[in-house]
């Protein structure tokens, strides 16, 4: 099909636009070679419009019937092979939440094997092994007094005051342990 015969074949399905259809036209009725392919093109039209659509439902339903008998089975898709179809933000969110939990599950484990580790081996210190300093503060004197009468395991605690002049000693310091009441009474 040449360019013309494109042109043509669109004259006739009334696709070309206005103004060149009127030129178009024209051509057609003034030129005999060009009327003899525009008839050519009507003929072939007229001839397709002619012959009736081949009923496809009937081979169609005699193809199924071949299949049935031969006891083929229409293909099921394998559970592994299916495709999943889930929105993007549905499958961020919960990648999001698996490294949110796996991470903080994973350093709660550390941290409380690390707690017990500490622990087992804080216990298994003697008291000439541990040494703490702590800076008390005025209403922390009874709060510290309170913590060591509660521990077991101390035998011995050593306060050393502070070198400034601004310490006043006032009365004479005295720590009495719980369990024994009598030992500071005079």
């Amino acid at each position: 099909m040449s360019h013309d015969d494109s042109i043509l074949s669109a004259y006739l399905d009334d696709e070309v636009p206005s103004p060149w259809k009127e030129q178009l036209s024209g051509r057609i009725e003034n030129d005999p070679t060009l009327m003899r392919r525009y008839a050519g093109f009507e003929a072939v039209r007229t001839a397709m419009r002619a012959v009736p659509e081949p009923d496809f439902e009937e081979s169609k339903e005699r193809v199924w019937k071949s299949i049935a008998s031969a006891g083929l089975k229409p293909p099921t898709p394998q559970i592994w092979r299916r495709r999943v179809v889930l929105p993007v933000p549905l499958v961020a969110a919960a990648a999001l939440a698996v490294v949110v939990f796996g991470s903080f599950f994973t350093y709660r484990e550390l941290f409380d094997r690390r707690a017990d580790a500490v622990a087992r081996d804080i216990s298994s210190f003697h008291s000439g092994d541990l040494s703490v300093m702590l800076n008390v503060d005025d209403g922390g004197v009874e709060q510290l007094l309170q913590w060591l009468n509660a521990q077991q395991q101390i035998t011995e605690v050593k306060i050393q005051l502070p070198d400034t002049p601004r310490f006043e000693i006032i009365g004479e310091p005295e720590l009495l342990k719980v369990s024994d009441p009598q030992r500071g009474r005079r």
